[in-house]
């Protein structure tokens, strides 16, 4: 068993550490990617003492106020926080589009921005922009339960898909997104999962981009009623997800 731990005096003396921090002190903490690691503390926090919900998501809101580089965002997703970055220019009255990206096995959000760094071109180009973050499987990495061949090694059964829709509708309440320019992009694992959103939620989705994945080997389990646009980018020496296919484990997975 863990010691007892007073959660409302850990948040407390945190959000009480970072007003501490002057401005320069503050950007410093974020080019040592220091955001990243608050969030895992966060979720450690919340594993050890069954951290309360609304108690979590006001120290995602403090530490995203000082560290997120952008001036407009929302959090979303209940239990699993998203940071939506909303560009300088969005005007509410011109519907923005949305664009989500979708991190590889055993990474991150953050290691996917930093990776793809799709962030500022958002900003720059007036798209509405979401990195998320999978579940972690009982080894602490996180995933999505795309296909048959990746990722839910562990038989977890977490509906991505849905959860994925969820959040499009959520930030869809929040702010004006066109529906017809709706997006994912996905590396790896997120190219899997790229595939499974679009033949679940094809009337909802305009196009994706995937890096690296693959779709399912037997395409009968593609329901798309709807075409998709998609550029898949895949390496023809890539050893984790080979371009003519292969298996991971026992599961097959299709040619690029």
């Amino acid at each position: 068993m863990y010691p007892a731990i007073n959660t409302t005096a850990v948040l407390d003396a945190a959000v009480e550490t970072l007003l501490s921090y002057d401005y320069s002190t503050m950007m410093a903490f974020k080019d040592m990617n220091i955001f990243h690691l608050i969030f895992e503390l966060v979720e450690d926090v919340r594993y050890l003492t069954d951290l309360a919900d609304a108690l979590q998501t006001q120290f995602l809101a403090w530490v995203i106020h000082f560290f997120v580089p952008y001036s407009q965002y929302l959090v979303v997703g209940g239990l699993r926080p998203v940071r939506v970055v909303i560009p300088n220019n969005y005007d509410s009255t011109v519907p923005a589009p949305l664009l989500i990206g979708v991190h590889g096995y055993s990474n991150t959000a953050e290691y996917f921005d930093n990776y793809f760094k799709i962030g500022p071109s958002a900003m720059k180009r007036g798209v509405v922009y979401a990195s998320i973050n999978g579940y972690q499987n009982v080894e602490g990495l996180r995933f999505w339960n795309a296909t048959d061949a990746c990722c839910d090694f562990y038989g977890t059964g977490v509906d991505d898909a849905a959860y994925i829709m969820s959040l499009i509708d959520e930030i869809s309440s929040k702010i004006s997104i066109d529906q017809r320019m709706i997006y994912l992009v996905g590396h790896s694992n997120g190219n899997f999962m790229g595939f499974n959103f679009a033949c679940r939620y094809s009337e909802r989705l305009a196009g994706f981009m995937g890096l690296a994945g693959a779709m399912y080997k037997d395409f009968s389990k593609c329901n798309a009623t709807h075409p998709v646009n998609m550029l898949h980018i895949h390496g023809t020496n890539d050893k984790t997800i080979a371009y003519d296919g292969g298996f991971i484990f026992f599961d097959e997975y299709p040619s690029a």
